[in-house]
């Protein structure tokens, strides 16, 4: 059996490694539009009230995040590329929780130590890590209310040391947090919560039961204020809002979301789960399961209920918002075959490695992506080599009345302007700058989804957008990073540019 110094050792050296990689990663590709949008609501030279009642009552999150990144803009208003490296806030609070849980509880520290391990090195936690979003904080969030409900459930009567105002502190935090940090989280904490509610109920557990249901009423206080204050803008933006996933679609979602904790890119890491499955079975066949796990596979069914009836109502399903589900799965797993994984010598290593794996696999794509750079670096080019060249920024739909939209990509494509030093103007605006007629036009569409269509298509949207270029020699080149632009060329009086 591997003493406790030399486990403390591996998972040191893996926390290590992957916080380098994640620190590595996350400046090293270009931003992309929901991030300009966190950038938009956390402007510090907007005040707090002007914010909160003109652009962040017009989103489709609630406020916390944002007010959070304008707390922290206030201090510092650094780029994109390095706010992402704000994420190591709650990545740190999560970590130095999980140590005190398992410094006080040693027998979930195998627990513990197999979840952080299988997390950290999963694609929802290296890619929402290296986003200037609401995602990871909300990921770090759930992660420690899972842990708390697990240890909380797990608890022996006889538990007297010290870990009572520990736990409850960690469960106020994080149940706050989840509740107030995205509309999909807050209604899976809900049912998270209730699962293991009920089942201290079950148990005769009525004090759990009791301070789970009034602390879940009164942290649901804020969301509920907030949603009532909203109510009108929500209804207006969901009536046609641009997410639309069936149901077949969404069940995909959710067996790739359970999946997840044994299917990483790195696939030798199924081969370490598979392992601890063998010798699980082999040591406890003849044991039932641990009555933490049911709760945690009940829990999971609710979920994917109540996930299936959300997507029923609204259509509005996508990956990142069934990172509690993924969670959970991750707990279910640890809870079942953490103790055959953290008891073996062999068997940790093997473990910490393959996942170590996993997360350079996922990370390394994202140090050549270049998402809006991509397009702005080829435009910085043209302009360079031909200095009258004309740069028209525009949206992706001109007809998406969301409120702000307009005034989030004209803050989006300025700053990928001042980054690459361009010269544009305003969204869906002809230039005022006189023509060249040695000098091509160019038309930047970015989070336009140009990967994928036909060239002949791209240039019929382009035409409907701006018929007076009818007459026009217009070339498109379509990016990766699903930007298009298009080359506007020629004299009048053929051509009217």
């Amino acid at each position: 059996m591997l003493a406790t110094r030399g486990r403390i050792l591996l998972l040191a050296l893996y926390g290590v490694a992957l916080v380098a990689l994640l620190v590595l990663t996350a400046p090293r590709h270009g931003p992309w539009f929901d991030e300009f949008w966190t950038r938009f609501f956390a402007d510090p030279s907007v005040g707090f009230l002007n914010a909160f009642a003109v652009r962040w009552v017009a989103d489709v999150h609630p406020p916390l995040f944002s007010a959070l990144a304008w707390l922290t803009a206030r201090v510092d208003r650094v780029p994109i590329e390095e706010a992402r490296l704000l994420n190591l806030i709650p990545l740190g609070l999560l970590t130095i929780y999980l140590a005190l849980v398992g410094q006080h509880l040693p027998r979930e520290r195998s627990f513990i130590a197999v979840l952080a391990i299988s997390l950290g090195s999963s694609a929802f936690f290296i890619d929402y890590f290296i986003e200037y979003r609401s995602y990871f904080t909300g990921l770090c969030a759930f992660a420690g209310l899972t842990v708390t409900l697990v240890a909380q459930d797990r608890r022996m009567a006889d538990d007297k040391n010290g870990t009572e105002f520990l736990f409850w502190c960690g469960y106020t935090i994080t149940l706050l947090t989840c509740l107030n940090i995205h509309y999909l989280t807050m209604a899976m904490t809900v049912v998270i919560v209730a699962v293991f509610g009920i089942a201290a109920a079950i148990r005769g557990d009525w004090r759990r039961f009791s301070i789970y249901l009034i602390t879940g009423i009164l942290a649901s206080a804020p969301f509920i204020a907030f949603v009532a204050y909203q109510w009108a803008t929500i209804q207006r933006i969901s009536s046609d809002y641009w997410l639309k996933t069936d149901i077949p679609s969404a069940v995909m979602m959710f067996v790739a979301a359970i999946a997840a904790p044994i299917a990483h890119k790195q696939g030798l890491v199924t081969i370490a789960w598979i392992a601890a499955a063998i010798l699980f079975l082999r040591s406890t066949t003849r044991q039932r399961l641990d009555r933490t796990a049911v709760v945690l596979l009940i829990a999971i069914a609710a979920e994917i209920a109540m996930l299936l009836a959300y997507t029923a109502l609204t259509a509005a399903m996508t990956e990142r918002y069934l990172i509690p589900l993924a969670i959970l799965s991750a707990a279910l797993f640890a809870s079942i075959l953490s103790r055959p994984i953290y008891e073996s010598r062999w068997l940790l290593a093997l473990f910490i490695a393959t996942n170590l794996l996993a997360a350079i696999a996922t990370a390394m794509p994202h140090w050549s992506d270049p998402r809006w750079d991509e397009a702005a670096q080829y435009l910085a080019e043209k302009q360079k080599a031909c200095s009258g060249a004309r740069i028209v920024p525009m949206q992706q739909d001109p007809n998406d009345h969301t409120p702000n939209t307009v005034e989030n990509y004209n803050e989006a494509y300025a700053y990928m302007a001042r980054k690459w030093s361009l010269t544009l103007g305003p969204v869906d605006t002809p230039s005022s700058r006189p023509n060249d007629p040695a000098c091509a036009d160019y038309y930047w569409a970015d989070h336009f989804f140009a990967a994928g269509k036909s060239r002949d298509l791209l240039l019929t949207q382009f035409g409907k957008r701006w018929p007076a270029l009818k007459g026009c020699r217009i070339e498109v080149t379509a990016f990766r990073s699903t930007a298009a632009v298009f080359e506007v060329s020629g004299k009048a009086p053929d051509c009217l540019r």
